[in-house]
């Protein structure tokens, strides 16, 4: 256990360290690039929950236009639950 603890603050000390020397030697740019690029991921990302939210409601609208379609013909008889 106490190799492990140790591992992880040996670890966090290590990339402190490097992220303080790509911030001296580079101003940031690295970080800035890094930073476009999540951010530029992320907006395909949230357009693909777009899509995706958009498919979940059309689906919900024809299963509930089915629903209704069933409970008609059946005159609201018998298990339309299942």
């Amino acid at each position: 256990m106490f190799k492990l603890l140790w591992r992880i603050i040996c670890t966090g000390i290590i990339v402190l360290l490097a992220f303080l020397i790509l911030s001296l030697m580079s101003g940031g740019e690295r970080f800035r690039w890094f930073g476009k690029e999540v951010l530029k991921h992320s907006e395909k990302i949230g357009e693909k929950a777009d899509e995706i939210r958009e498919k979940g409601e059309w689906i919900s609208k024809g299963l509930d236009r089915a629903k209704r379609t069933i409970r008609e013909v059946t005159d609201g008889k018998g298990d339309t639950s299942r």
